[in-house]
């Protein structure tokens, strides 16, 4: 097998990633994926990316149908929307990766696709948006692209394509041998940092500097811990915060980011399906819980809920 069309759904920060990393590989074989307006503004604008300028080339779904691989870049509030798309796109031999942060976003591309074709993935980047000019942060160690295989899908052969694709990219990509954990490690870090850092509304210097903080990150920590083992992951005891020797204090993650520039967050892909998870286990996540909520009420306020006139 040999990947030498990719399909990308979604050019927001990942998209952009993706676009920097396989454009100089790929060329007009990188594909974003858009119809009607949203297609025209894409192929009018392009992408700058770190102050560098992308054209994309834009095509319908209809009009990637067979691509060799499709990456799905999207939000997770919009993952169920693009399943027509996916569905439109794969061919029987379509390889499809998600690069969403969550440890549900196979289950749900399975309800379009069959589950062979689906490889697990995570991805660390940090990068912020405005418009369509997005500045990626220089990568360091653990960084970039984890992909691998769970349950023995899919096939050497398939990941052997990928390896060969990602090694003439401009990003890092890494072959993971257990992706489940790394999964599942990105994920508890995501409710335990990026969620907490919402609320407060503060650079991630704050679990660095207050006590307090970092008995939140602790707790919600422990409660995805506690879930994970309950669906068969092992995670090893909290590990230490980044420190601002090798992350500024300012820089804040995506939920914040998307709380400031009045965008729907994903809330749902990190504490709501841990609550669904706890649920089902029988188990109790209340500080998760808490966080869900305040972040849900975030929300309704952008969406201006609280706009009280006497």
């Amino acid at each position: 097998m040999q990947i030498i069309t990719v399909a990308m759904i979604g050019a927001g920060n990942l998209g952009a990633y993706v676009v920097r990393g396989l454009t100089g590989t790929l060329g007009d074989d990188l594909w974003v994926i858009a119809e009607g307006e949203r297609k025209e503004r894409l192929e009018k604008d392009g992408l700058i990316i770190n102050d560098k300028p992308y054209t994309l080339h834009v095509r319908t779904p209809e009009e990637a149908s067979g691509a060799d691989l499709i990456i799905v870049c999207v939000k997770y509030h919009a993952l169920r929307e693009i399943l027509p798309a996916v569905k439109t796109i794969a061919g029987p031999h379509t390889l499809v990766m998600s690069l969403l942060n969550g440890v549900d976003s196979e289950e749900i591309l399975a309800e379009a696709i069959p589950k062979e074709q689906i490889v697990h993935a995570m991805i660390r980047v940090v990068a912020d948006r405005d418009g369509n000019r997005i500045h990626i942060q220089p990568t360091g160690k653990g960084m970039g692209i984890h992909y691998g295989q769970v349950r023995g899908i899919p096939d050497e052969a398939s990941l052997r394509a990928l390896d060969d694709l990602f090694a003439g990219a401009a990003f890092d990509a890494v072959r993971d041998e257990d992706i489940l954990t790394s999964m599942w490690s990105k994920y508890a870090f995501n409710n335990c940092e990026n969620l907490p850092q919402a609320v407060l509304d503060a650079g991630v210097g704050c679990f660095e500097d207050s006590a307090h903080m970092a008995w939140v990150r602790s707790m919600i920590y422990e409660e995805t811990r506690m879930v994970a083992a309950a669906e068969g992951v092992t995670l090893p005891p909290e590990p230490k915060h980044v420190t601002s020797a090798q992350f500024p204090k300012h820089a804040i993650y995506s939920t914040l980011q998307d709380l400031r520039a009045g965008r729907k967050t994903e809330t749902e892909m990190f504490a709501g399906t841990l609550l669904r998870l706890a649920e089902k286990h029988g188990l109790h996540v209340p500080y998760t819980e808490m966080l869900y909520h305040l972040l849900c009420a975030f929300e309704e306020k952008n969406a201006g809920l609280f706009d009280y006139t006497e």
